[in-house]
């Protein structure tokens, strides 16, 4: 094949399990490789700037040696440059992240849990209302979100009445399914999938081309015949029951703090709190950020590291040799001239700890620990040669 403007800037997106995974650019040379390879098959989709969209690998001729006389002709003239379309992709995937998701949206809007069309396991929220989701996909009277653009979001609660325990799905309703819709297709299309069930829609997520169809129906035998017709159409994509979620009530556990310790009881961490010293552990943590390196000098009276706060991850260092590390404890004095050990081990001891303190063993713990080694405290005992 003579490929002229074809030479490069080639795409291709797998079908199937590896949906919508787009690999390029690629040169012709690079393409043909990845036949060779096997990691492109007659059925997956390709793309070039000189072709009018997305394309089954099979109609480009050439590319496999089975169908190099291809007769499907192109209009290879030049196109304006452009990033390469979005392939085409079922979305097989969407039905168990978008689950949870709806659930979550509903939850929050009150509703109980249910997948879509919550019920509440004692039955008190009664059957028959409307729900739509508020705030972030808010409905009007047009039908129309507001702000954030996402379509109609309305479904239809199920009547307690209306369930029954199954071998397959556990207690849902009997007359109720949800489907979703390939692109492309319209609410026309699930209104005829309703009507082929004897049923109607009764509730829309617009964003998702999702609809929820009410129909006679009273048993397991009856839910499961409705399920294989809609599923059966060529316009709906993904079909289900409308299964039941739950809260979860158990406890796991209590999110744990450094300034959970004793030690802070009372007035001793309000300090920590003023400055949004936890608040910042949880950001830190939770976001996954990057942590730059951070050295902190410390010029006082002193390190005593046997005070047991200084064997984390945080590094300690002395830039002057034979300064700045404690042997012993320093001494404190009282008004009567009785001498005794400092019980943080030094004053500079104790700044160092607010610093950089040991988190994770109990006791004090740093404001900058959650650094770990990405922190280091240089040491200088002012009192101590040669300052």
């Amino acid at each position: 094949m003579s490929t002229g403007s074809m030479d490069s800037d080639w795409y291709y997106a797998k079908r199937g399990a590896s949906a919508g995974q787009q690999v390029g650019p690629l040169t012709w040379e690079q393409l043909h490789s990845q036949v060779q390879a096997g990691d492109l098959g007659l059925d997956d989709l390709v793309w070039n700037p000189a072709l009018p969209d997305w394309i089954p690998a099979a109609q480009i001729p050439g590319l496999f040696p089975a169908v190099a006389q291809a007769t499907v002709a192109y209009a290879v003239a030049p196109l304006a440059a452009a990033a390469p379309p979005a392939a085409p992709r079922r979305r097989s995937w969407l039905l168990p992240v978008l689950i949870p998701l709806i659930a979550l949206i509903l939850v929050g809007g009150g509703l109980g849990a249910y997948f879509g069309f919550f019920h509440d396991r004692d039955g008190t929220n009664g059957g028959g209302s409307t729900a739509s989701t508020e705030s972030t996909v808010s409905t009007e009277s047009t039908g129309e979100t507001t702000g954030a653009g996402l379509g109609t979001a309305e479904i239809q609660v199920p009547d307690p009445a209306s369930l029954v325990d199954t071998t397959q799905w556990g207690q849902v309703p009997a007359n109720q399914l949800v489907i979703v819709l390939v692109d492309g297709a319209e609410k026309k299309d699930a209104d005829r999938v309703a009507e082929a069930i004897g049923g109607s829609v009764i509730g829309e997520i617009e964003y998702i081309n999702l609809y929820q169809i009410e129909f006679p129906g009273t048993s397991e035998a009856e839910l499961q015949a409705a399920l294989v017709t809609a599923e059966a159409d060529e316009k709906v994509e993904l079909a289900s029951v409308s299964e039941q979620t739950y809260n979860d009530t158990e406890i796991w556990g209590v999110r744990q703090s450094p300034l959970n310790d004793p030690a802070y009881q009372g007035s001793f961490g309000k300090g920590y709190g003023m400055i949004g010293v936890d608040k910042a552990w949880k950001y830190i943590k939770g976001s996954g950020m990057h942590l730059w390196g951070v050295n902190v000098g410390v010029v006082d009276s002193g390190l005593y590291t046997p005070s047991g706060e200084f064997e984390g991850d945080v590094n300690i260092s002395y830039p002057t040799q034979g300064n700045g590390q404690l042997t012993t404890p320093a001494q404190g004095e009282t008004n009567a001239g009785v001498k005794y050990d400092d019980p943080d081990g030094s004053h500079g001891t104790a700044v160092a700890g607010i610093i950089g303190a040991d988190a994770a063993n109990g006791g004090q713990a740093g404001i900058a620990s959650i650094l770990g080694n990405k922190l280091t405290i240089s040491v200088a005992n002012q009192y101590a040669p040669p300052y």
